[in-house]
């Protein structure tokens, strides 16, 4: 993905000719190609494929039917109309890949990144929400038009990392915002699709975690000391038998029995379909889709009072479970590995 965004950053307004992208990508092309969409100009010069410094020009001898002319030689060649089409990045795409992945919830409206676009918000918690910006051009342009959309702490996304001049390194902070590029905080995930790398998502969870409202730590049923602010990815399940686990959290360890964190059927001492899903999602190392063994219909409800009971097990409100729209399925924010 790195070389998709130092390429994009390299052309205005991350569009160009086809074939200067298949230039500018080379054997990254075919995978980054899912990620451009046409658009309905045509570009006046493409880069020559004999020599790269050098452009020829685009005429258009009749219609639908495109020439490229050398100025040096006075020659005309035939050109495939797709490969001086401009592409331009598909941001409503990325947005919903990224969206996918990291449990944002995508905005509804469509835009260019030019200089800020508010593709996405997280909702850590109820009644906090951070808006996820993606801004091209100029950095204080950018954080100019946030300034006029939003007071509350953001995360802006830039194609590339570069120098913060003072101005605008002021400006992050009084406005409470969280920079990242592009090519340093996504990858290829499956199918196809693009995610966050699980450091930008700590990096992320990290920022939200400065502006969120302090909790003190709370003691869970089991006795669990859950460390002020900890959050779900700092936080290591691994089953020691059927019936026992060993959890690390932010360096908190302990040892725990099903009954202890609630997963224990009323009137009995037998554990509930709760721990028994949560197995199933260790043996798949966190995750659950149809082709997983424990795969079912009435997975939606268990999962949800898993989650409950794991919110209440370590006192951390939101969702440890996030959706998988790529996959059609399920996957645990915190580490989870099966017994031996």
């Amino acid at each position: 993905m790195e070389r998709l965004w130092l390429a994009a950053a390299s052309v205005p307004e991350q569009r160009t000719s086809r074939a200067h992208w298949k230039i500018l990508l080379g054997a990254d092309f075919e995978n980054a190609n899912r990620w451009l969409t046409p658009t309905k100009e045509i570009a006046s010069a493409v880069p020559s494929q004999d020599d790269r410094n050098q452009w020829l020009r685009v005429v258009e001898d009749e219609p639908y039917r495109y020439l490229t002319f050398d100025e040096s030689s006075n020659r005309c060649n035939v050109i495939d109309r797709a490969e001086v089409t401009v592409f331009g990045i598909d941001w409503p795409r990325v947005a919903d890949s990224l969206c996918g992945q990291a449990t944002l919830l995508r905005s509804t409206i469509a835009g260019s990144i030019k200089p800020a676009w508010h593709w996405a918000t997280s909702q850590p918690q109820m009644g906090f929400a951070f808006p996820f910006f993606v801004g091209g051009g100029p950095l204080i342009e950018t954080l100019t038009r946030i300034s006029d959309q939003t007071d509350q702490p953001f995360v802006l996304l830039r194609l590339r990392t570069r120098p913060v001049d003072p101005i605008c390194g002021r400006l992050l902070d009084d406005r409470r915002g969280l920079l990242l590029s592009l090519s340093e905080i996504t990858q290829p995930f499956d199918q196809g699709a693009i995610a966050f790398t699980q450091s930008a998502l700590e990096r992320i969870d990290s920022f939200q975690q400065l502006y969120l409202p302090k909790q003190p730590a709370k003691v869970a049923k089991s006795g669990f000391p859950t460390p002020p602010n900890c959050a779900w990815s700092a936080i290591k399940i691994r089953f020691l038998d059927i019936d026992t686990v060993s959890i690390t959290a932010a360096g908190v360890v302990g040892r725990y029995h099903f009954a202890e964190m609630g997963f224990a059927r009323a009137g009995n001492k037998r554990s509930n379909v709760q721990w028994e899903l949560l197995r199933s999602f260790a043996k798949s190392y966190g995750t659950m889709t149809w082709n997983s063994p424990g795969a079912s219909r009435q997975n939606q409800k268990r999962k949800e009072r898993l989650s409950e009971t794991l919110c209440d097990f370590f006192g951390i409100a939101n969702d440890p479970i996030r959706w998988m729209p790529d996959r059609c399925g399920w996957q645990t924010l915190f580490t989870l590995d099966p017994e031996p």
